[in-house]
């Protein structure tokens, strides 16, 4: 398939994994309604609410998310903050700790540059 005007192929929409914590129902209905219109705007944004029931799991469906990312964007409140950084205060769900561990491990690899591909700084 082309694209008409061009005679290529067309590109991907960008893809965008949101990180966030279900910190109401009121904050997480923001959420949603960001990653909405996102979609709306063309790219391809996904949170959790789309997948309520991952047959292979939570950490394997967020590990993947993460993977196949163009960009991850973090909505960072104060309890994300919190279960981010693994605080002790930050007990119960466990998802933004899990996926703050992989996040934190990409800005490391990549020697805190922002980039939209996984590379090396060797």
């Amino acid at each position: 398939m082309t694209t008409p005007q061009t005679g290529a192929p067309p590109q991907r929409p960008v893809r965008v994994f949101i990180s966030y914590s279900q910190d109401s129902p009121d904050h997480s209905a923001r959420v949603l309604d960001l990653t909405q219109r996102l979609r709306c705007d063309g790219v391809d944004a996904t949170i959790d609410r789309f997948a309520p029931f991952p047959k292979e799991g939570w950490t394997r469906w967020m590990g993947r998310q993460l993977d196949e990312a163009d960009f991850t964007l973090c909505v960072c409140t104060e309890n994300y903050r919190i279960r981010f950084d693994g605080l002790p205060e930050g007990r119960g769900r466990k998802g933004v700790n899990w996926e703050g561990q992989r996040i934190a491990q990409y800005i490391y690899d990549s020697c805190g540059e922002n980039v939209s591909t996984r590379k090396s700084c060797d």
